[in-house]
């Protein structure tokens, strides 16, 4: 301050005390020396003196900043990897989890009354697991105003007015589903309380559609939504009708529920229910939970019919699905073609109605399907043995319904098994095989058929020794006689009541001591017997006669297989067996020799000829009968001979064969009506 007093001192001259330009003003004398003045100025900087010597050196200085980094070198080989640890022991088990569960919710103070300018303070407490989130909202949706609330359900409404007053709703959700609960604030201004204005109260009204609603078993489904309207803004809630809802699969949402994993018991009526201070409203909808239907008894994929016969088929499904049925590509006949309670009857089948019939069962939005495939044709008719053995049978016979094209086939019988464990070449020998035949016939309806079913040669019995016993010889733990013969293969035949023979197939020769019976042929002419002396062996018959008579420079001979015309020459004695019986005769086939008969050792009949003109085995000396048919066969007549095969005879077109063909025991016959 004083240097700026100074300079201003000092910048005046004595011009400017002057008045007036007409004054001349006359320099004084020095005045008294004054206080000495402030430093003055410094100067400027001299010139640099010289340098001086180097003086010692100093501490180090700090670090300056560091550098940029550079860039990464080459990425190193991977080291090879370290041998593992030992294994740690397994770490203590955890505490048991809490159990989940739906949010639940408590206020306080439920009712609060206040003076306006004053603070409302709410608790919300929520409990579940997992924790619920918790939130406020005015239920008046209109007001415009607005308030806080924290986290933990704690609400702060601020200096209140009358437009404050009103419910407040507080909100707990979770991934169960969703509660909610209001409090209510009232204000009061001169002594009268106000809750709300009078304009927005409102009962509650709900509005839910009917249904149905739809879905398949397990999968989630969200009821039609529930709109509640209402002030105070109602509570809702939701229960089954008629049942128990399943809250541990049930989804509370804001005006939802929603089943998780639906089931057939959740189906049924539910009721949305809303309710405040002012009463209470409901509404209904209807869920219908759906399972995909299976079949509980499926039609078979494939039926085979005769023509004029009746077809029934089943199919029955779960659930409520309803049931129909089409045919694929072909007319629906209503007069014979039925459908009751899901059974298919097609009565009076005709061959146009072979073809695929559908079952359909519909359930809602699922359809299955089985399919019935039928074949309406002449199902091959067998003619066995019915069950009966040796040498007594059955003609049996078949009337023509319908005229027409038929396939006949015809298989003759086995011969009889030979088993020893001593003597010449001791083992188990078996008869020929029978003959198959067949071939086309056109038959006229009404015709009659007779059927005769070879039955199997008799296995040899006679008991080691020639004993005589009620036992067998498995029962006396010996073996059959060595040299015992056995009865041979019966053959098949087919011909008209007025004996016209249509078809016929030879039986097998019976076996004999080392050797096994002929098969029966496939040609018209039987085989001659076959042993270990061929000069002894007696020839086949042909052109439907019987086998070569047996008689002559004969031991114990078998019977002789007995031909479509006539039986074989007599038995010479009891010992021997007998021939085969012919048409004449009923097809009987021919007893064996007495002890070889069953009465010595059984079981009965012993080794007898099958029925179809099978010659007996012999009593000794291993002489096997042989096989009838078309043609006899040739039989034994000393030991270790066994039996030829019978002929076989087809009078029909495409007519074929096979010698041995029947892999069974017994004949059969089969009658199969041909179509176009």
């Amino acid at each position: 301050m004083r240097k700026e007093i100074n300079k201003t001192i000092s910048s005046l001259k004595p011009e400017a005390f002057c008045s007036s330009k007409e004054q001349i003003c006359v320099q004084g004398p020095p005045g008294i020396q004054g206080s000495k003045g402030s430093r003055g100025k410094r100067g400027p900087r001299g010139n640099t003196g010289r340098k001086g010597s180097r003086g010692f050196t100093g501490d180090p200085g700090p670090h300056g900043e560091q550098g940029i980094q550079g860039s990464p070198g080459q990425k190193g080989a991977q080291g090879e990897k370290g041998v593992p640890g030992p294994r740690g022991y397994p770490g203590a088990k955890g505490d048991a989890g809490e159990s989940v569960s739906a949010p639940a919710v408590v206020i306080s103070p439920m009712t609060q009354t206040l003076r306006e300018n004053q603070t409302a303070i709410f608790r919300c407490s929520a409990t579940g697991n997992p924790k619920p989130s918790v939130t406020w909202f005015r239920s008046d949706r209109n007001w415009t105003g607005h308030f806080r609330y924290q986290s933990d359900g704690r609400l702060e409404v601020r200096g209140v007015s009358l437009t404050e007053a009103g419910a407040y709703t507080c909100v707990a959700k979770n991934v169960l589903g969703g509660m909610n609960q209001s409090a209510i604030l009232i204000v009061e201004e001169y002594g009268v309380q106000f809750l709300f204005s009078l304009s927005l109260l409102a009962p509650p009204r709900v509005q839910l559609a009917p249904g149905p609603t739809y879905v398949k078993t397990g999968a989630s489904v969200t009821l039609h939504h529930c709109k509640v309207t209402g002030f105070p803004f109602p509570v809702a809630t939701w229960r089954k009708l008629g049942g128990v809802l399943a809250t541990e699969r049930a989804v509370y949402g804001e005006g939802s529920l929603t089943m998780v994993g639906a089931r057939k018991a959740d189906t049924g009526l539910y009721q949305c229910r809303a309710k405040n201070n002012l009463g209470e409203s409901y509404a209904f909808t209807t869920l219908v939970v759906w399972a995909q239907p299976k079949f509980i008894l499926r039609p078979p994929s494939r039926a085979n019919k005769r023509i004029g016969q009746n077809l029934i088929l089943n199919c029955k499904v779960s659930d409520e699905a309803s049931i129909s049925w089409r045919r694929v590509g072909g007319a629906w006949i209503e007069h014979r073609m039925k459908v009751e309670n899901g059974t298919l009857e097609i009565s009076s089948l005709k061959k146009s109605d072979s073809g695929s019939y559908i079952c359909e069962a519909k359930l809602l939005f699922s359809t299955i399907r089985a399919t019935t495939t039928l074949q309406v044709d002449f199902i091959p008719l067998n003619l066995t043995t019915n069950g009966r053995k040796g040498r007594f049978g059955v003609i049996q016979s078949f009337t023509v319904s319908t005229t027409g094209q038929y396939q006949l086939k015809a298989w003759g019988a086995r011969g009889g098994t030979h088993s020893y464990n001593y003597g010449y070449k001791p083992g188990t020998y078996y008869g020929g095989k029978g003959a198959l035949k067949e071939g086309t016939f056109t038959l006229t309806k009404g015709t009659v058929l007779k059927i005769v079913v070879g039955h199997r040669g008799g296995d040899s019995v006679e008991v080691k020794g020639g004993r005589y016993t009620s036992k067998t010889s498995a029962e006396l733990g010996l073996s059959v006689e060595d040299n015992a013969g056995t009865g041979v293969g019966g053959g098949s035949f087919v011909y008209t009541s007025s004996n016209v023979l249509l078809l016929a197939a030879g039986g097998g020769g019976g076996a004999s001591a080392g050797y096994n019976g002929s098969d029966g042929q496939a040609g018209t002419s039987g085989t001659s017997s076959v042993g270990i002396d061929s000069s002894k062996s007696r020839s086949g018959g042909t052109r439907g006669q019987p086998g070569q008579c047996n008689k002559v420079d004969g031991t114990f001979h078998g019977g002789v297989g007995a031909g479509w015309f006539s039986q074989g020459c007599a038995r010479a004695g009891i010992y021997h067996g007998e021939r085969g019986g012919s048409r004449d005769q009923g097809w009987v086939g021919g007893r064996a020799g007495r002890m070889n008969s069953g009465n010595n050792g059984g079981p009965p009949p012993g080794a007898v000829g099958g029925f179809g003109g099978g010659g007996g085995g012999s009593e000794d000396n291993g002489a096997s009968g042989g096989g009838g048919g078309y043609s006899g066969g040739g039989s034994g007549t000393y030991a270790n001979q066994a039996g030829g095969g019978g002929g076989s005879y087809c009078s029909g077109s495409s007519c074929s064969g096979a010698s041995g063909a029947n892999s069974n025991d017994d004949g059969m016959v089969q009658i199969i009506e041909l179509f176009d």
